[in-house]
Order: C-alpha cells, then sequence, then structure tokens
C-alpha cells in the first residue's frame, strides 16, 4: 500500500466511494491540517487533490451522498467548528454552503439517508473546559440549503463507530464528556426521530479515536479505540436480518475470540 504524502493522526476523516477513499484535514506534526487526500488501493496512489479545506481542522467528519461528499464540524484553536462543506470528487470542487451546523461539533456521526444529512451527538463547547458530549441530533436538507436541530439522544456522545442498516442509525459505544469509552448501545430512527436502547451492552469499552465499524456481508467488526487498542466486537446478525437485529459479540483474548450469544432487544427511550 502507498504510504501517505504527509503524517496525520487518525483525526483526517475517511469518506469512501467506489474506488477510493478521501481524508479530510487531520492532525499533522506541525497542528491542524487543510489538506483533502484521495486514496486509491487498486492504483496503489495517494494525491493531495487542489481542493483544499477553508479552515485547517481535524476531527471533521464526511459522509457520502450519492454523487459528492458533505463534510461537517471539525475542530481547531479550542473552537469545535459549525462549517458544512460539499465536496464534489469528480471535479474535485469544496463549496462552502451557507447553512452551518446550530451547535458546532467535532467527530459526531453522521449519515446520509438518501436525502437528509444527519449529524448525530459529537463534542461540542462548553465554558470552561475543552468540550463536552453532545446529545444534540442535527439534519442538513442538502435540497433547501437549511440544517437545524431535530431532537436529543439519550445521552451525549462523541467519536462513536457508528453504522447503519439503511433504515437506522446504530450507535455502539463511543466517547463520554471525560473520553472514558461507553459500553452502551443505542439505535436511531430518523422517520420516528426516537431512540432505543439495547438491553445488553458491549463486552468491552470502544470509544476514541481508531474504534472503527468495518462490515463484510452481514457481519461487522468494531475494533481498537482509545481505551481498549485490542478490544474487538464482532455483529452478526440473524440469517436473513439486517445489522442490527442481532448480535454476537465477542472480546479479543490472548488465546482467541471467546463468543457470548446476544439478541437485539430494544426498549424505547421516554
Amino acid at each position: 500500500m502507498p504510504p501517505l504524502p504527509f503524517l496525520a493522526q487518525p483525526a483526517a476523516t475517511r469518506q469512501a466511494t467506489d474506488t477510493a477513499a478521501y481524508l479530510f484535514g487531520g492532525l499533522g506534526k506541525n497542528g491542524a491540517l487543510s489538506q483533502i487526500v484521495r486514496y486509491s488501493p487498486s492504483e496503489a496512489s495517494a494525491t493531495i487533490m487542489k481542493a483544499q479545506l477553508p479552515k485547517a481542522a481535524y476531527n471533521v467528519v464526511a459522509v457520502w451522498a450519492d454523487s459528492v461528499i458533505y463534510v461537517v464540524g471539525g475542530y481547531v484553536a479550542g473552537v469545535h467548528l459549525t462549517q458544512i462543506l460539499r465536496y464534489d470528487p469528480s471535479s474535485d470542487t469544496l463549496t462552502t454552503m451557507t447553512a452551518t451546523l446550530p451547535v458546532g461539533v467535532e467527530e459526531p456521526a453522521v449519515f446520509w439517508d438518501g436525502s437528509l444529512v444527519w449529524v448525530l451527538g459529537g463534542k461540542a463547547d462548553a465554558a470552561g473546559t475543552t468540550g463536552t458530549a453532545s446529545s444534540a441530533v442535527q439534519v442538513l436538507d442538502p435540497s433547501s440549503g437549511e440544517a437545524k436541530l431535530a431532537g436529543t439522544l439519550p445521552y451525549g456522545v462523541w467519536s462513536v463507530p457508528a453504522f447503519t442498516d439503511g433504515d437506522l442509525f446504530y450507535l455502539p459505544g463511543g466517547s463520554s464528556s471525560d473520553s472514558t469509552g461507553y459500553t452502551s448501545i443505542f439505535s436511531y430512527d430518523p422517520v420516528a426521530q426516537s431512540a432505543s436502547t439495547f438491553d445488553f451492552s458491549l463486552p468491552v469499552h470502544i470509544g476514541g479515536r481508531g474504534g472503527t465499524w468495518v462490515s463484510s456481508q452481514w457481519a461487522g467488526y468494531i475494533c481498537g479505540g482509545a481505551d481498549t487498542q485490542t478490544g474487538c466486537v464482532e455483529g452478526r446478525p440473524s440469517e436473513g436480518s439486517s445489522p442490527g437485529n442481532s448480535f454476537r459479540a465477542v472480546t479479543d483474548r490472548p488465546h482467541g475470540c471467546h463468543p457470548k450469544s446476544i439478541s437485539r432487544r430494544a426498549s424505547s427511550v421516554t
């Protein structure tokens, strides 16, 4: 695999198209970065694009939306950013949208549902601190160019290895205000705009940079994270169901994984 053209803490946000992954910003040895990097495994190349972020930042988050990538939030110089950017990989153009996030955040969970961009949680400004975990649900409508608050999560959370089955958004683990890792799991329904908690927890803490959900067909793995670098959780739904209907969670052990079968039983959050 080709090396990146510069050293960057994994605060650079990855977002894949069909042929390449794009990294936006990040934290290098000399501070925040503004570069956009295209990384192509098939071409064995890493290229710094001509377009750049309007402000160097890290912990920005991106989401693929049909033919463009939306880039939101971020952090630099003690400020949580409210920016919303639209990047077109085909023309290498970056547009700053007029709309901004009602709450500036870094490392939120971001989803595209086919028409709207959902921004869940993240770390936000808090007087006298380096930030607090936000419970805000924010939504961007690209067709109208408007962004607004759309509700709240069960609790404030940021840096979540989140995923979706196409209907619900799943947020397993993540970080709290003091950056410790959660073991709790909840889902969010963008249609009903409501959250549901699970009555079981992850077997290990998964939170902070490095906790990543990687899926293969109907199985997924959450590995690493700031609190448990070797921890690994497997989600495997029952046959014929979508991700999240049931999980088999495992922890990484010195002599292999020890599975613990669990099934999804969600209770509504009031």
